[in-house]
């Protein structure tokens, strides 16, 4: 096969006469000569696919012209496919708009959604709003309203520096602090979730995965974190305390249990009867 040369830019039907059109027209004719003798030649194809993929790359941030120019096409071509004024497609263009790949600029936009996810999950572990700010390098009235879900979208750059310093905190809960503790029951207050709450935490319209009385999902990170005695007992919400009773402690006598978690035998007591509660056994 002869090697296709670059598509013209400026003319959507390569028939203007300069010489990209004319190189261009001359390779296709040749191409399709040899295929339609060769029984291959599939024609034009249904252009829904390639629509569609312009239209994610549209709503991921990338402006008509830029897809034009990495598929080099003509951007008519982008603005017809897109308004529906070509249902059918020549092969090799649906091929060049499928091709692109997303490449989100900093000032682009994108869904909030999974920005006020993670300011919620890293709340839910106990940091604070302004704390969330300072580390992100993100105004501290950004990530309150991503923490409220007051914005409906968000800058490519704000989204990636939420998600590093997500990535780099997600599991580790905060600090045994005053301020720690208000951050977890805010966050329980709202009804925001941790990490593992989400399979895809940027799809806006996924829900939740919680447990199926309702209660949040447990964070076995922070139930970990307590048993092995690098996290204080108090960091931990009911259903966590239940987990660590019911899962970790359960072979434990009263001595070494207060002395791993800092509290009385009477705290003891009462966990130990609640684990067993809620697992449906009768507490020693």
């Amino acid at each position: 096969m002869t090697h296709r040369p670059q598509r013209c830019t400026q003319h959507q039907d390569y028939h203007a006469g300069c010489q990209p059109c004319r190189a261009y027209a001359a390779w296709y004719f040749r191409t399709r000569q040899r295929l339609v003798q060769a029984g291959q030649w599939t024609g034009m194809v249904d252009s829904a696919e390639a629509r569609q993929h312009a239209t994610n790359l549209i709503d991921a941030g990338m402006r008509r012209l830029h897809i034009a120019e990495r598929a080099g096409i003509n951007v008519d071509t982008i603005a017809e496919l897109l308004d529906g004024r070509r249902p059918i497609i020549y092969p090799d263009t649906a091929a060049a708009i499928l091709g692109v790949r997303v490449e989100l600029r900093p000032h682009s936009y994108l869904p909030a959604a999974g920005s006020s996810r993670r300011v919620q999950a890293l709340v839910w572990q106990g940091r604070t709003r302004a704390w969330i700010a300072g580390e992100a390098d993100v105004a501290l009235g950004t990530i309150r309203l991503l923490a409220d879900e007051r914005l409906d979208r968000v800058l490519v750059l704000t989204h990636n520096r939420v998600a590093a310093l997500f990535r780099q905190h997600a599991g580790q809960p905060a600090p045994d602090t005053r301020e720690a503790r208000a951050a977890r029951r805010q966050a329980t207050r709202n009804g925001w979730h941790g990490l593992g709450a989400w399979d895809d935490i940027d799809d806006p319209d996924e829900q939740p995965n919680v447990g199926g009385r309702g209660e949040d999902l447990v964070d076995e990170v922070a139930v970990a974190e307590v048993a092995a005695g690098r996290m204080p007992f108090s960091a931990l919400r009911d259903a966590e305390k239940v987990v660590l009773f019911r899962d970790h402690l359960a072979g434990w006598t009263f001595n070494p249990t207060m002395a791993l978690l800092g509290v009385s035998a009477r705290t003891v007591k009462a966990w130990r009867a609640r684990a067993a509660a809620e697992s449906g056994q009768v507490a020693a």
